[in-house]
């Protein structure tokens, strides 16, 4: 617990922490949205060339079978995957302020929860914080170079 609370970042550091994560979050969000639109666009304009297609075919009978058929191959294979990177690109409902503040209340209480929970819950906590193990001397436990990622961030 004395290691865990030695590792506990200042609260600058976590306010900056939480800042910049929710900034690129929203920033990624915004490029998603673009992404979507320009996505949705370009679905709706091979909807509307197949249509021509269809039309050039059944009441122009500007084309031959076997062309029809190529053309209308061709723009479904390139619907197909617009609506794949579409689907893709789908936003997520996640709540980002609500992660952060989670991932903030497990660095700074990081004692607490190894306290408190059943020791399968802590060999998954150890872990998590201490991703190559701990070392024992005779003062007590000494972390590796490496911490796990949250701590590793706020570090750096």
């Amino acid at each position: 617990m004395a290691l865990l609370a030695e590792l506990r970042p200042k609260p600058e550091f976590l306010r900056l922490f939480k800042a910049v994560v929710l900034d690129v979050w929203n920033a990624r969000q915004a490029e998603a949205v673009k992404a979507a639109e320009e996505l949705r666009l370009r679905a709706a304009d091979i909807r509307a060339r197949r249509e021509k297609l269809v039309e050039a075919f059944v009441y122009q009978r500007a084309l031959d079978r076997p062309t029809f058929d190529a053309m209308l191959a061709k723009l479904e294979a390139e619907l197909g995957a617009v609506e794949s990177a579409r689907s893709e690109a789908h936003l997520t409902d996640l709540d980002a302020a609500a992660l952060v503040n989670y991932a903030i209340h497990v660095v700074t209480n990081a004692g607490t929860l190894w306290r408190d929970v059943e020791p399968a819950q802590r060999i998954q906590l150890q872990a998590f914080l201490f991703p190559e193990g701990l070392r024992w001397k005779r003062d007590g436990f000494v972390r590796t170079e490496r911490t796990g990622l949250l701590f590793s961030g706020l570090e750096a």
